[in-house]
């Protein structure tokens, strides 16, 4: 018992219908607790959503006057619930910020690719180009030099022609040539006969005996 003659219960508390302050409590306001299984002095906003609240919307607790800032100011359920949804929609903007702000600084990476990807194309197509370039010089370059040796070629065809040509005009006399080497030959070969001849007839001559 206190010096009231209140007495505790079982739980070693006081009943409900004892409001006042306690010294070593630190002017904390003894207020009434509501019999209701949505009570929770962590989140006091669900409390205020039930129907014992609305039928009394202006009994606070001690977590609701923490949880605002303000203690021993009753503030009626409607601006409870406009400073809480505040509070939910900065939540919610601060969040949909930093959303955005990683979203801008994914952009950008993402725009800096493709800038490095455009002059990375840039230069493979300038060295196609080039390389093209060197490519069609190089093929003009051969068909000049084909073209050349073709005529070259042409020239020796022409040429060797032309050879054929004397070597079938020098072939005739050649011809003759051998041909009359050939009747020569016959020839001395008779006048060495006829010689012969002519040799024993002498000898044969001087030999027989004179009548």
């Amino acid at each position: 018992m206190n010096h009231l003659g209140k007495r505790k219960d079982k739980r070693g508390k006081f009943p409900f219908s004892m409001k006042r302050r306690y010294a070593n409590e630190g002017q904390k306001s003894a207020i009434q607790k509501p019999l209701n299984s949505n009570w929770n002095l962590k989140n006091p906003t669900e409390y205020f959503r039930t129907k014992d609240v609305r039928t009394s919307p202006k009994i606070l607790c001690y977590s609701c006057e923490r949880f605002l800032g303000k203690e021993n100011q009753a503030k009626p359920l409607r601006e409870i619930k406009i400073t809480i949804d505040k509070q939910n929609i900065t939540r919610i903007e601060n969040q949909k910020k930093k959303e955005m702000y990683k979203l801008q600084v994914e952009s950008l990476f993402l725009r800096q690719e493709i800038r490095n990807l455009k002059i990375k194309l840039e230069h493979i197509k300038n060295e196609k180009i080039e390389t093209v370039r060197k490519l069609n010089m190089k093929i003009k370059a051969l068909k000049l030099r084909v073209s050349l040796l073709c005529e070259e070629v042409i020239k020796e065809r022409e040429y060797i022609r032309s050879i054929k040509r004397k070597n079938s005009k020098i072939t005739e006399p050649s011809s003759l040539c051998n041909s009359y080497k050939d009747e020569l030959k016959v020839v001395q070969m008779k006048n060495k006969e006829l010689e012969n001849e002519i040799d024993a007839n002498k000898d044969a001559v001087l030999i027989s005996p004179v009548v």
